[in-house]
């Protein structure tokens, strides 16, 4: 019986590791910042501006939503590094959420396997 076990305890022990690394990216305290960035074509509204009948002037924008209504800012040209950065660790923290979640599934299908395994009936 104790053969039948080992294999779903080298995988329980591996799920584990597993879900340790996650957790470590999920606790870093790198600031997070909600929503996304892009690179956009604007017109600055002067009339005699080049940007009125020739391509538009780049701008960096950040997109979020408040209240059920997007928003979208301006990013100033010293700060773009660092909001695309933040975005990145948000979406890094999102995507380590839904491996420590499928983890955690996982886990508890190998547990719930190993308890059938080790199920007797009393006679």
């Amino acid at each position: 019986m104790r053969k039948r076990i080992r294999p779903l305890l080298r995988k329980l022990d591996a799920l584990e590791a597993r879900r340790g690394r996650i957790l470590q990216l999920l606790t870093d305290d790198a600031p997070l910042l909600v929503g996304s960035v892009s690179l956009v074509k604007r017109t600055c509204g002067k009339p005699t501006c080049h940007c009125a009948e020739r391509p538009a002037h780049a701008a960096w924008v950040l997109a979020t939503t408040e209240g059920g209504r997007r928003r979208c800012q301006v990013v100033r040209q010293a700060d773009v590094e660092d909001v695309c950065q933040r975005v990145a660790a948000y979406k890094d923290f999102r995507k380590a959420l839904r491996e420590f979640d499928a983890t955690h599934r996982e886990e508890i299908a190998l547990l719930r396997g190993l308890q059938g395994n080790r199920d007797v009936r009393y006679e």
